[in-house]
């Protein structure tokens, strides 16, 4: 029996479909999703008919904002990144950057002292799976646990709660 996963094992159904689909059969898909993500910035038919479906129709909102709103948020979305930037080089002393990279590193330890260290043939104890013994471990902080149940699961340590039992 193969082994239930909790991660991808194989690539992912539409990565599959665009290797099996002819470029040509791509290109009406592909030409509809750049119109439409341009909409909000050309003529004012294609505006308003992406908001007619889009913000009216499926998200139900009944009146669009001004033009001039709409343009101040598309400069707050793309500028905030860039004054986020001088104000780092300005403010942000390097200092501060030594003491913020020495708390980072702190948590990072933190954080791998509550992963559990496992070998193979431990007893472990996940909170929903119940009691099982760990079969395999991988790289990367992956383990294959059987349970009780006879249920087989790749679990990743970093978000998996495993408690080593005696």
């Amino acid at each position: 029996m193969a082994p239930e996963t909790s991660t991808p094992t194989s690539e992912p159904a539409p990565i599959a479909t665009v290797n099996e689909l002819p470029v040509d059969a791509w290109k009406p898909y592909l030409k509809a999703s750049l119109l439409n993500g341009f909409a909000p910035y050309m003529s004012k038919s294609l505006v308003d008919a992406e908001f007619g479906f889009y913000t009216t129709t499926l998200r139900g909102v009944k009146e669009q904002q001004p033009r001039w709103k709409r343009g101040v948020n598309i400069l707050n979305g793309n500028l905030g990144e860039m004054l986020g930037k001088l104000y780092v080089e300005r403010h942000f002393k390097p200092e501060a950057k030594a003491r913020m990279k020495q708390l980072v590193n702190n948590l990072i330890v933190a954080l791998r002292e509550d992963i559990p260290t496992l070998s193979t043939g431990d007893s472990v104890r996940h909170g929903t799976l119940g009691e099982g013994v760990v079969i395999q471990i991988e790289a990367g902080g992956v383990v294959t646990v059987r349970f009780a149940d006879g249920s087989e699961r790749r679990l990743m340590l970093d978000y998996a709660p495993l408690e080593r039992i005696a």
